[in-house]
């Protein structure tokens, strides 16, 4: 019997050969027009629900969001020379990743006056910072802490800094000015 498979098996695979094609299953036609619409549709209808809720979000609320802002505002002026005071100049660190952390230092007698800002960049060195060495009250250049430079910042960038209505406004994107404080 094993015999008979073996010399049969191929000759029965031989007549079962059909060089018709095999028939393919066709789903539900879909006509494209319909279904243009119906995706134009889906987009009018979703821009009309954002639209609504940026509209409603907006409505009773006083918070504005910018990203970018040409400026560092609101700092209480009183309260941030009272902390450079005890512990020396403060570090603001830079939030939108373009390389614009920032120093604050408070020269002046009172909380209106004699304040300083800058870049914490080396210039000419945009891989290194600058630290503050408490001891030594000078910043110095991560990279070679040979190089210092004055609490006034000198030799560093400097940026436009002024106090209003008690806050602190330091301006970093009004470069090239003459510090106000």
């Amino acid at each position: 019997m094993l015999v008979y498979l073996l010399l049969a098996a191929p000759l029965l695979l031989i007549g079962t050969h059909s060089n018709s094609a095999m028939p393919v299953a066709q789903g539900p036609s879909v006509r494209s027009r319909g279904a243009l619409l119906a995706g134009l549709a889906a987009i009018v209808v979703a821009a009309i629900i954002i639209g609504a809720v940026l509209l409603a979000s907006n409505g009773g609320s006083n918070v504005e969001l910018k990203i970018g802002d040409s400026d560092f505002r609101n700092i209480d002026a009183s309260r941030l020379a009272t902390e450079i005071n005890d512990n020396g100049p403060v570090p603001f660190s830079d939030l939108v990743g373009s390389n614009r952390a920032v120093w604050v230092n408070h020269l002046g007698g009172t909380s209106e006056d004699g304040w300083i800002s800058f870049f914490a960049r080396v210039p000419e060195k945009p891989d290194c910072l600058v630290e503050w060495n408490r001891d030594d009250r000078v910043f110095f250049d991560v990279c070679d802490p040979t190089t210092t430079y004055p609490p006034t910042g000198e030799g560093l960038e400097l940026i436009p800094t002024r106090v209003e209505d008690g806050n602190l406004i330091i301006d970093i994107n009004r470069l090239g000015e003459e510090p106000e404080g």
